[in-house]
C-alpha cells in the first residue's frame, strides 16, 4: 500500500556530487559533478566533468591546494587559494590569498581577500581586491545532512534481507519506498550486493556500526541510481574500496576512506581521503517517514492524532 507523501531529501548538501563537512583530500581521481569541502581541500582532480550549471562547481570553506588538474566552472574558497599548474575555465572568489604558479589558466576574474601573487599563469579576466559571500552556510547544512542521517536511522524496515555465504540480498515490495536495515558485520562479510524492489521504489539502507567495510559487486535490477540510499548513521569510520557503488552515500560522521572504484550517486561524508571517482547521478529519492492510517489496520484512527502533531521532517535548503 502507498506510503504518506512525507517526502524530504539531503538539501543543499544534495546538490553537490560531493558534499564533504571536514577536510577532503581527493587525488587522482573525476568528480563528474559538483563539490563543496567545508573544511580545507588538496585536490589533484578534475571536477564537474558533467559541466553542471551551478554557481559554484567547487566549495571550499577552508582552504584550497589545487594541483595540475581541470576546474570546470567557478571557484569559491574562505580562506587562502593556492594552485599550481591550474585549469580553472571560471572565476575564483577568494576571501584569502590567491597563489597561482606553474603556468596554467584561469579562464575568468579572480577576487582574492589578502594577497595575490601568480608569476605566469594567463588570467583571462580582471584581477580584484575584495570579498565574496559565501554561497551557503556550512555549518547550517552540516546541521540538517546530522539530524537527517540520525532521523532516517529510525523508520521502521518494511523490507528484509539476507546474506546467504557472501552474497546480501535485500527484497522489498513497496512500490513507492522501501527500508531495509543492515549491521556492518554483514557489510564485511558480502562480496555481491543485490537489491529486489520495484522499479520506481525509493530504497533507504540504514546501516548500523562505528566502523564499515563497502566492497564487492552490485546487481540492483531496474532501480534508478537515484533513488538508492545508504545511511551509514552511525558509522565514524568507512572504507570504500575496489567496488562500484550503484547509490548514494550519507555517512556524515565518518572519516571515509574511498580508495578505488566509483560511487554513482551522492557522496556526503565527514571527512574523506583516496582516489574513488564520484559519478553525477544525485540522490532524487523521496523519504516517506511515517505509513498511511491504511496500512496500520485498527490502529489507523488511533494514530491520526499523532500524525497531526508530528513535526515535519529537516528539509533545509540552503
Amino acid at each position: 500500500m502507498p506510503l504518506l507523501a512525507m517526502a524530504d531529501d539531503l538539501g543543499t548538501a544534495g546538490q553537490f556530487n560531493g558534499y564533504i563537512i571536514g577536510n577532503a583530500s581527493p587525488q587522482y581521481t573525476d568528480v563528474q559533478g559538483t563539490y563543496a569541502v567545508g573544511g580545507n581541500a588538496t585536490i589533484s582532480a578534475t571536477i564537474n566533468e558533467s559541466l553542471v550549471n551551478e554557481p559554484y562547481a567547487l566549495v571550499v570553506g577552508g582552504s584550497l591546494s589545487l594541483t595540475s588538474d581541470n576546474v570546470y566552472g567557478n571557484i569559491f574558497t574562505g580562506s587562502n587559494a593556492n594552485l599550481s599548474n591550474p585549469s580553472v575555465t571560471g572565476n575564483i572568489d577568494s576571501n584569502g590569498q590567491v597563489s597561482l604558479s606553474n603556468y596554467g589558466t584561469v579562464g575568468g576574474s579572480i577576487v582574492y581577500g589578502t594577497s595575490y601573487s601568480n608569476p605566469n599563469t594567463t588570467v583571462s579576466g580582471t584581477i580584484n581586491q575584495g570579498t565574496t559571500t559565501a554561497p551557503f552556510s556550512f555549518s547550517a547544512v552540516d546541521a540538517a545532512v546530522q539530524s537527517k542521517s540520525t532521523s532516517w536511522a529510525s523508520i521502521a524496515a518494511n523490507g528484509t534481507s539476507n546474506l546467504s555465504y557472501s552474497t546480501l540480498t535485500l527484497t522489498g515490495t513497496n512500490n513507492s519506498f522501501d527500508v531495509f536495515n543492515v549491521s556492518a558485520s554483514q557489510l564485511a562479510k558480502e562480496s555481491s550486493f543485490i537489491i529486489n524492489a520495484p522499479s520506481a521504489a525509493t530504497v533507504l539502507i540504514n546501516v548500523a556500526g562505528t566502523s564499515d567495510n563497502f566492497a564487492g559487486g552490485f546487481n540492483v535490477g531496474g532501480l534508478q541510481n537515484g533513488h538508492i540510499l545508504f545511511n551509514f548513521y552511525q558509522a565514524t569510520s568507512l572504507s570504500i574500496q575496489g567496488v562500484g557503488v550503484y547509490g548514494s552515500v550519507l555517512a556524515p560522521f565518518a572519516n571515509v576512506n574511498f580508495s578505488s572504484g566509483q560511487l554513482n550517486g551522492t557522496l556526503v561524508a565527514g571527512s574523506l581521503v583516496g582516489g574513488g571517482e564520484l559519478h553525477n547521478d544525485l540522490f532524487n529519492g523521496n523519504i516517506q517517514s511515517v505509513p498511511e492510517p491504511s496500512e496500520l489496520g485498527f490502529l489507523g484512527v488511533a494514530i491520526l492524532p499523532f500524525l497531526a502533531r508530528r513535526r515535519r521532517p529537516v528539509g533545509f535548503k540552503g
